[in-house]
């Protein structure tokens, strides 16, 4: 029998069976699978090894015969070639399941336990917010183009550094993602940072704080306007401008122990 659609809409399941399959007399393999209930769908079958595997081309009442039967050819076409239909089918759903979404709520599980509470508050922050707008895509179908478009709003929305932290947070996602096999590449990886963070010089240690603070005497106005500048670190020497001194002098503060020594100069 031609699987025409006049054909197909004449079949009917005998009496006392739920299930009924027919071939089409011209394409081996290719088929119609009538089901109690009235379910119909066009189907390719095939044997691979001792196996064999039957896949779903469509409901008859949603695909025209003429294109069923060029997806059959197609689909019997990759057996003879070496491929399983069916088993590609089934790897396609199961990646179709990877979400950008559903992957970072994995890694925010995983991260909860190895960030500290502060850390992984902002990293939840980038990927539940900042980052939400990927949510719905496949994790493999996210591309460096998608995610420098994404850093380009953030930056313009919520500031560049926001955008560089955001970056951080999505490529520890995707590494991690890479070693759980979920993803094979990194897309952050060639993309640019909103700003060039530069660190600070110097930051002052409690040790020099610490020294600063036992050189003072009744010196409270002053060293609460303390600044980076007034240290000399390689000479271990806090210098007071004039315009900070109750008399109008220049001063310089050597820790030392005990009593603290004070020099005074006009300049």
């Amino acid at each position: 029998m031609r699987l025409t659609r006049a054909n197909v809409s004449r079949l009917q399941l005998p009496e006392g069976k739920s299930d009924l399959i027919v071939f089409d007399d011209a394409l081996p393999g290719f088929g119609v699978r009538i089901r109690s209930g009235g379910k119909r769908v066009w189907i390719a079958q095939y044997r691979l090894g001792t196996k064999q595997r039957r896949i779903n081309l469509g409901n008859v009442e949603a695909v025209d015969p003429d294109e069923a039967w060029k997806l059959a050819k197609a689909t019997l076409a990759k057996v003879h070639l070496g491929s399983d239909p069916q088993a590609e089918k089934g790897d396609a759903r199961a990646r179709a399941a990877i979400t950008f979404g559903a992957v970072g709520e994995r890694y925010l599980s995983y991260a909860k336990g190895r960030l500290k509470p502060r850390s992984y508050e902002e990293v939840e922050r980038h990927l539940t917010r900042h980052w939400a707008p990927l949510r719905g895509l496949q994790l493999h179908k996210v591309t460096r183009a998608n995610v420098a478009s994404r850093l380009n709003e953030i930056a313009k929305d919520h500031g560049p550094f926001a955008a560089n932290r955001s970056r951080a947070s999505l490529s520890a996602m995707f590494s991690w993602a890479m070693r759980q096999g979920e993803v094979d590449s990194n897309p952050v990886i060639g993309t640019g940072r909103a700003t060039e963070e530069v660190s600070r010089d110097h930051v002052i240690t409690e040790v020099e704080l610490s020294a600063i603070w036992k050189a003072c005497r009744e010196d409270d106005e002053e060293v609460g306007a303390l600044t980076v500048a007034e240290i000399n670190v390689g000479a271990a020497l806090w210098t007071i401008p004039r315009s900070r001194t109750k008399n109008s002098l220049e001063h310089e503060v050597p820790p030392c122990s005990g009593r603290t020594r004070v020099r005074t100069h006009n300049q």
